[in-house]
């Protein structure tokens, strides 16, 4: 092979692997999934932990991205619910969380356009909620599991 035919495979391979990397940039750019935590407050409660999150989140290029107001419960296992979830006006200054208040089994906060109280409480079945119905879990804690099946007419 001669000299001119390596140097010109040469330059071709490093042209395509080039424009490869490029392309899935510019992929990514477009239609890749971009999260960011701006703010993060974390309170405990008897229930689990409650973050209050100030996020930006988008998908493809996250150009003047209104940022996004959620409240997250996480249980002592890990598992996540989120309890509220907003993303602002483009420009404006809501819905925003603020004035949040965290006692024990109960959250306030207003964001602007509505004040919200959420009461958190243990479920009527006395199951946890980080295990399904029915598991070995509540039975080794002694819980009654009722299912509809098992209801009296």
């Amino acid at each position: 092979m001669s000299r001119r035919t390596a140097i010109w495979l040469a330059v071709v391979a490093m042209t395509s692997s080039a424009a490869f990397a490029l392309g899935r940039y510019v992929q990514h750019i477009k239609t890749g999934y971009h999260y960011k935590v701006i703010r993060q407050e974390s309170y405990e409660t008897s229930v689990g932990t409650i973050r209050c999150e100030c996020v930006s989140e988008s998908v493809g290029l996250p150009f003047l991205d209104p940022s996004t107001s959620k409240i997250v419960l996480e249980d002592d296992s890990g598992l996540e619910l989120t309890l509220y979830k907003a993303q602002r006006v483009f420009q404006e200054s809501y819905p925003y969380f603020e004035d949040i208040v965290v006692g024990d089994g109960e959250i306030e906060w207003d964001d602007g356009c509505f004040a919200y109280t959420l009461e958190l409480r243990p479920s009527k079945t006395g199951g946890n909620w980080a295990y399904p119905a029915g598991d070995s879990h509540d039975q080794d804690a002694g819980n009654p599991v009722v299912r509809p099946d098992d209801a009296e007419p």
